[in-house]
């Protein structure tokens, strides 16, 4: 499992990951209170996180499961982000992200 909470920065938080591929590269889809991921790790010897795509849940127009493996993200901008996701079944993550998705996006003060 790749470490990805030094990643997204302290006023963010992961709500869950899953295995899955992004345009043929494996890796994990990140589901965080304030937006998605797809993360990956490249090197052998020496391991570097890369982050290919990172969507704010504020720039997505509407997600959809293409069957039981297969989810679709759409971008403000009509660009398509198709996953090939691993363990959890896509129609699961897509609820999980709409309901991510209503949630106010504003990192919350602490006080």
């Amino acid at each position: 499992m790749i470490e990805v909470k030094k990643h997204i920065g302290v006023d963010d938080k992961v709500q869950e990951t899953c295995e899955g591929q992004l345009h043929g590269e494996t890796g994990q889809l990140v589901l965080t209170r304030r937006r998605i991921l797809f993360v990956k790790e490249e090197g052998l010897f020496r391991k570097k996180v890369l982050i290919p795509l990172e969507l704010p849940y504020a720039k997505i127009k509407r997600v959809a499961a293409d069957g039981s493996h297969k989810l679709l993200v759409y971008d403000i901008n009509e660009i398509k982000h198709s996953f090939i996701v691993m363990e959890t079944p896509a129609p699961k993550i897509e609820s999980r992200l709409k309901e991510y998705m209503k949630r106010p996006h504003t990192p919350q003060i602490r006080a």
